[in-house]
C-alpha cells in the first residue's frame, strides 16, 4: 500500500476494472426493453445511468460533453454545473440503441482501464480534485469503483435483476461511503454541534 495515501493503484485499478467487467455482464443480459425502464434517478432511464457512466469515463479520457438541445440548467433535477454536465452527455445518447450504447461503454472502459494501468502509485499519490473536494487521484478513482457500482444496483433496482451486493467492488464501495459519512451528516444534512448519529448497517 502507498505510504502517502493508502489507496494502491493496482487494488484500486483492479477493482474498477472488476466493476466494470461486472457492468457489462449485466447490460448484456438486459432485454431491449430493459433501456427504457425508469431507474430510482429522477428523469434517467436504464439507458440515461449507463449514458451517464459513459460520459463521466470518456470526460476523464479528455473528451468534452456535447451541447444539449435545451437548457438543462432548467430541469428539476439538475442543481449545479456537475450534474448540468452528466444531463449533456445523458441527452446526446437518448437515441442509441442498447447494442451502440454497449458498445460505447466496452469502447471507453477499454481505453480508461488502459490509462490506469499506464499510471504510477506516485501519479496515484499526486493530489487531484474529486466529487468530495480536494484529495488525491487514488481517492478519486475509489469515488469511481463507488459510483460506478451503485449505478450498477440503480440499474438492477430498475430491472429486477439484484446480485453482486459482496465482493472487492461492494467493498471498495463501502469504504468510500464510510469515508464521507462526516460531509455528509454533518454537511448535507446540517447535523447540529454536538449531535450524536448512530448507523445500523445490515
Amino acid at each position: 500500500m502507498s505510504t502517502t495515501t493508502g489507496f494502491d493503484r493496482d487494488t484500486i485499478t483492479e477493482a474498477l476494472t472488476a466493476q466494470w467487467t461486472s457492468l457489462d455482464t449485466l447490460l448484456a443480459s438486459l432485454p431491449t426493453a430493459a433501456w427504457d425502464e425508469p431507474s430510482p434517478l429522477p428523469g434517467w432511464t436504464v439507458r440515461d445511468v449507463v449514458a451517464h457512466v459513459i460520459g463521466t469515463e470518456s470526460s476523464l479520457l479528455g473528451a468534452s460533453a456535447p451541447e444539449a438541445d435545451i437548457d438543462v440548467t432548467e430541469l428539476a433535477h439538475v442543481h449545479n454545473e456537475i450534474a448540468a454536465v452528466n444531463e449533456r452527455w445523458v441527452r446526446s445518447m437518448r437515441q442509441s440503441s442498447p447494442e451502440r450504447m454497449l458498445e460505447r461503454f466496452r469502447d471507453v472502459v477499454s481505453r480508461r482501464g488502459e490509462a490506469l494501468r499506464a499510471m504510477t502509485q506516485e501519479d496515484f499519490d499526486a493530489p487531484s480534485w474529486t466529487p468530495v473536494g480536494q484529495g488525491t487521484y487514488g481517492r478519486f478513482m475509489r469515488i469511481r469503483i463507488f459510483d460506478t457500482w451503485l449505478h450498477e444496483q440503480d440499474i438492477r433496482d430498475a430491472t429486477g435483476l439484484p446480485g453482486h451486493e459482496a465482493g472487492p467492488c461492494a467493498e471498495q464501495s463501502f469504504d468510500e461511503l464510510v469515508s464521507s459519512l462526516g460531509y455528509v451528516v454533518g454537511k448535507k444534512a446540517g447535523a447540529p454541534d454536538g449531535a450524536g448519529v448512530t448507523l445500523e448497517f445490515t
